[in-house]
């Protein structure tokens, strides 16, 4: 039991060096992107340990199951969601931003009927969080498509915005399989070594992708033109 969850909760590590290190974009005012995604980490930051206090305690407290998934729901979709809005302030094109500022309402809107109609709260909203996931991998392919299509060459390595979506791109696109059989895999006990696998590399993804995040916001801060990967708004 040790043994499991000092490899399940090892990702706390650079998730929380991420969250505190990426506050130094709001004194050295970076970006308003990159201040959007400080948020995001604290959200998500607050609703896990919110979701891990109850599976330990709180539920005793309310007198429920130490069910924590429709915590977790919660913090899937406003997640995605403010990831969303952050492509929305990084992405240079007019004709996307437009198309992601008509696409969060939608999305939020699909998922608070997904998550009080449809999957309900105590079932992973897998319908909300793969559409979510794929919302945001196709917004990260976008940015790169962005940056190499630069007028100007960038040392990737110093981009806060390289590393955010570089370690997005690859945990939501390698989380989508996982999310989406879900619910089986919860349901078949004979398929239960799969989950167990499928959670350990999920373990290992999530870990990656925090230090992804933290090495983001140990960047040096760049001049604020060089934020924008693309000249043209078009």
């Amino acid at each position: 039991m040790l043994e499991k969850i000092d490899i399940t909760y090892l990702y706390y590590i650079p998730f929380v060096l991420s969250a505190i290190f990426s506050l130094k974009s709001f004194w050295l005012k970076w970006p308003r992107h990159l201040r959007t995604f400080s948020i995001y980490l604290f959200v998500t930051l607050t609703v896990e340990v919110l979701a891990n206090i109850w599976k330990w305690e709180m539920f005793k407290f309310f007198g429920k199951s130490d069910h924590n998934i429709f915590i977790l729901n919660i913090s899937m979709i406003v997640g995605r969601a403010i990831l969303l809005f952050y492509f929305f302030q990084l992405l240079s094109s007019t004709r996307t931003k437009k198309i992601i500022a008509l696409l969060i309402p939608v999305y939020l809107i699909f998922s608070l009927i997904n998550y009080f109609l449809i999957q309900k709260p105590d079932n992973v909203n897998t319908f909300s969080v793969n559409l979510g996931s794929i919302l945001v991998i196709f917004f990260c392919i976008r940015y790169f498509t962005e940056l190499l299509s630069a007028n100007e060459i960038y040392r990737l390595h110093k981009l806060p915005e390289f590393w955010i979506a570089t370690g997005t791109f690859i945990y939501f696109l390698s989380s989508l399989p996982f999310i989406t059989s879900f619910d089986l895999l919860a349901r078949d006990n004979s398929l239960a070594y799969i989950m167990e696998i499928f959670m350990n590399i999920n373990d290992v993804l999530t870990i990656f992708t925090y230090t992804l995040y933290l090495i983001a916001y140990l960047c040096r801060p760049h001049p604020k033109s060089q934020y924008k990967p693309l000249s043209s708004p078009h």
